[in-house]
């Protein structure tokens, strides 16, 4: 969804779109909506199957003394229900706050150091692309009237906050935009990254810096992958078991890993010594505990 939609603004935004090419980019806008419409259908349309089927099973074609629970909590919320998600909660306590319980306390110091790795990284990637947003904008005219004034006239951090909030408006379809390109543009690589750009697929040692770095793993065109981070750590932390979150994250998000190594190449050399530490106490204790049927996830 986030795909189709930076697509849509990258293709509207673009100067180039005349009255002879209007038409074309009408039905250009058609086709990403059928085609990422499509996409999201194949990977919803089979859990909308599997619980319909669940429910025609055992609460239609089950005798009225064998049908279990959930068939009347189908009855009384028929504008949605996932026969998956009654499972979680009812065997599993799996809900909206449902894990906020003091004895689940161990569990939530196990996933404190993910989920706050998590959280800085988005946070970094935000600050990095407003960063962007606010260098792309040579002329002022482009920010909001109220955003501009603030900026040629900072005052405090409420002004900071306040460029910000008036700032939003414009720079979330910038994001956007920008998430579509599939690497950074190499006007807008520093020296040294663009160099191991054009020495790609050669054995050539280029030294990068840590802005180069911060441009290439945690650029504007790496909004999918930090969204999906997010993502996942409010789902570890509100949603699902929060001990799953390491699991969770570790091994479907790239984006903490590259915001590991951007952290690792930086000059905050306690935080650096936290993190190392960090991975190296926990694949120690996941070796030993976790194979031991030990409460480790």
């Amino acid at each position: 969804a986030i795909t189709g939609l930076s697509r849509i603004i990258h293709l509207w935004t673009d100067t180039s779109i005349d009255s002879k090419s209007f038409g074309k980019a009408v039905l250009h806008t058609i086709y990403i909506f059928a085609f990422h419409g499509i996409l999201v259908s194949v990977v919803a349309f089979p859990v909308y199957y599997h619980d319909r089927c669940g429910y025609t099973i055992h609460c239609i074609g089950a005798s009225p003394d064998h049908r279990p629970d959930w068939c009347m909590e189908e009855a009384d919320n028929n504008s949605f229900f996932s026969l998956y998600g009654y499972v979680q909660r009812k065997h599993w306590n799996v809900g909206f706050l449902r894990y906020f319980e003091w004895k689940q306390a161990p569990n939530f110091l196990l996933a404190t150091p993910i989920l706050m790795l998590g959280a800085f990284a988005t946070k970094r990637w935000i600050q990095h692309s407003w960063t962007v947003y606010h260098e792309s904008c040579s002329n002022q005219s482009r920010l909001s009237p109220i955003a501009s004034n603030l900026k040629s006239h900072p005052k405090g951090q409420m002004d900071h906050v306040l460029t910000f909030l008036f700032g939003l408006p414009l720079w979330v379809p910038y994001a956007l935009r920008n998430s579509n390109l599939s690497c950074v543009p190499e006007a807008e690589i520093p020296k040294g990254s663009a160099q191991l750009a054009r020495n790609k697929g050669r054995e050539v040692q280029t030294d990068i810096d840590v802005p180069s770095l911060t441009l290439l793993l945690c650029g504007p065109h790496l909004l999918a992958y930090y969204a999906i981070l997010s993502g996942l750590c409010l789902v570890g932390l509100f949603v699902a078991h929060v001990q799953v979150s390491t699991r969770l994250i570790c091994s479907t998000c790239p984006a903490i890993y590259w915001y590991m190594a951007l952290e690792v190449e930086g000059n905050r050399v306690h935080w650096k010594k936290s993190i190392v530490g960090y991975c190296i106490i926990f694949n120690i204790l996941g070796i030993i505990m976790h194979p031991n049927w030990l409460p480790w996830t």
